[in-house]
């Protein structure tokens, strides 16, 4: 923009000067000021990228999430980094990004999950530049959260897998199923052992 004003104000002296060899500087200061017409509004109007959410250190079982919101006009291209290298999101069928921009894992407990621990970055970019996030470190850990609401617990599951389980939710409806088993044993044992009694009295009656 500033390559065309200069232009223009060059273009001004050559063109304005009268024959007496002065320049009309009344002429010069409205070309000055006029407004070039060839300038595309979205430049008026463009912000450079801006990262809203910052991504965060996370730990997942199966599956995470890494946050990164970005504001900006245009709005900026996302992409991510993992270990300082460039992420193919598309290539791996573990991963994939969601519309605002946010890496979504899943696979962590697969063979090879452990390759997706590591340091990861976004970066934002549109016309006006590129800005990078911080880094953040993504985690497995050994076992899923405790869920604690009766309503989270897989029942199905529970029942189909027993004491074969393979998250946590399988782990606590397996735990209500076994008590309800050793519960059943319990019952079981007591009866047995009214019926010997009360048929050991009856026989001894008897006699």
């Amino acid at each position: 923009m500033k390559t065309c004003l200069l232009a223009l104000v060059l273009s001004a002296m050559f063109t304005l000067r009268p024959s007496s060899g002065t320049v009309n500087l009344s002429s010069l200061r409205s070309v000055v000021r006029s407004k070039p017409d060839h300038v595309p509004p979205s430049l008026l109007t463009a912000t450079a990228p801006l990262i809203s959410h910052q991504p965060v250190n996370t730990t997942g079982y199966q599956s995470a999430s890494l946050p990164c919101a970005t504001s900006g006009s245009p709005a900026p291209a996302i992409s991510w980094f993992k270990d300082g290298a460039p992420l193919d999101v598309a290539a791996d069928s573990r991963l994939s990004q969601s519309p605002q921009g946010s890496l979504e894992v899943s696979g962590l407990q697969d063979t090879g999950g452990d390759m997706l621990e590591g340091s990861y970055r976004c970066t934002a970019t549109n016309s006006l530049g590129t800005v990078r996030s911080r880094a953040a470190t993504l985690t497995r850990t050994g076992k899923a959260a405790l869920l604690t609401t009766p309503h989270e617990l897989n029942w199905p599951a529970c029942l189909l897998h027993g004491h074969a389980c393979h998250t946590m939710s399988e782990f606590c409806c397996s735990y209500y199923f076994a008590s309800f088993v050793r519960g059943l044993r319990l019952l079981f044992f007591l009866l047995c052992n009214y019926l010997a009694l009360d048929a050991f009295s009856s026989e001894a009656m008897l006699q």
